[in-house]
């Protein structure tokens, strides 16, 4: 079996351009488009960014067990680095979340390292251990305030990666890529996708929760406390095999016990909480 699967969705005449991931020596790809029905790919017509990658990963347990989940929407150019390093990284350090370096994450960047533990990540691109997406915590993607903007599910998003796996979440410095493309799935009322996703999110949680704090401040106290999650995360490592689940005394610790995550959790485990 082969060890990273591919998740592209996006227009379809961008997602065409993603079909050579399917014939990678150690990665298999499934395609989703929302626009327009084409071969080779699954069509889910005015779907929602969230709702896409919901269906694509339903379409991957179908088809197999992996190692990484590999998300990509579909305007992703390389700066530095190719699909080979991406994968080879990935491979080599196994994180529970791996990501490349984004514009808006280059500030972030300790240049003397090849990886580090990230606060804060954007979605265009994201590989998931089958660990977080066997958690079913991160995954499946919140839908409900998809209405107010798409950006609110990316934010729930990277509020849970924070609270539930920040010590062992990699951005790969040494692979850049650039996005080009914004408008796909907007919406109207963006000013308040954020107070609406806060607000779920404290309907979920039940005390205080992180609050992804170098998303807004690059200074150096963010860099070094990145790189002490780093030499934390490699000195684990080195420690122990990788293991990501979290486990029920956390998520019990963590969330309300009406919460929908804890019924999302319950859902799709068969030990219930």
């Amino acid at each position: 079996m082969k060890e990273v699967i591919y998740l592209v969705q996006g227009r379809s005449d961008l997602v065409k351009e993603y079909y050579h991931l399917q014939v990678r020596e150690n990665a298999d790809a499934i395609f989703l488009t929302y626009d327009r029905k084409i071969d080779g790919a699954i069509y889910f017509p005015d779907s929602t960014w969230a709702e896409g990658r919901n269906k694509l990963l339903a379409a991957a347990a179908e088809k197999g067990e992996y190692l990484y989940f590999i998300f990509c929407d579909d305007d992703i150019e390389f700066e530095k680095g190719n699909w080979d390093e991406y994968e080879k990284l990935l491979l080599r350090y196994k994180p529970a979340i791996g990501c490349p370096v984004f514009p808006r994450t280059k500030k972030t960047k300790i240049r003397f390292l090849i990886f580090q533990v990230f606060l804060v990540n954007d979605e265009q691109m994201i590989a998931l251990h089958r660990d977080v997406i066997n958690d079913f915590i991160i995954f499946p993607l919140q839908t409900c305030l998809d209405k107010i903007h798409w950006w609110s599910s990316c934010f729930i998003q990277q509020i849970l990666i924070h609270n539930f796996y920040r010590y062992n979440s990699l951005q790969f410095n040494n692979i850049e890529i650039l996005n080009n493309e914004h408008n796909r799935y907007d919406n109207s009322n963006k000013e308040i996708y954020k107070k609406e996703s806060n607000k779920w999110l404290a309907e979920q949680f039940a005390k205080s929760y992180n609050k992804l704090t170098g998303q807004n401040n690059y200074n150096v106290m963010v860099k070094i406390k990145a790189l002490i999650f780093t030499i934390r995360f490699f000195v684990s490592r080195k420690l122990k095999p990788a293991s990501y689940r979290i486990s029920k005394k956390k998520l019990l610790k963590s969330l309300k016990k009406d919460s929908i995550l804890i019924k999302q959790y319950n859902q799709f485990n068969s030990k219930t909480l």
